[in-house]
């Protein structure tokens, strides 16, 4: 297991597991290979489908608090902008 992921404003708290491929999206937020790990510098990526975990995403807005649990501590982001892609 990689760590949790919680957004309050949305009441997520999911697994996050390492990579994104069909059968852990499945199961789990998925940390996409190859992008920072909380804490570390560069940019954090996870993934995961708007029909499971992430279903209520758009409901987030500007300040709301992401936290990020792992072994080695807890990560808190604030959201500064949305885009939708």
């Amino acid at each position: 297991m990689f760590g949790r992921i919680q957004i309050p404003r949305i009441n997520l708290s999911a697994v996050i597991l390492e990579g994104d491929d069909a059968k852990t999206l499945r199961l789990a937020v998925g940390h996409i290979p190859g992008t920072a790990r909380p804490g570390e510098p560069g940019c954090v990526a996870l993934a995961g489908h708007r029909d499971t975990f992430f279903q209520h995403l758009g409901a987030v807005r500007e300040n709301d608090s992401i936290i990020v649990s792992t072994l080695h501590g807890n990560y808190w982001y604030v959201v500064d902008s949305i885009k939708l892609v």
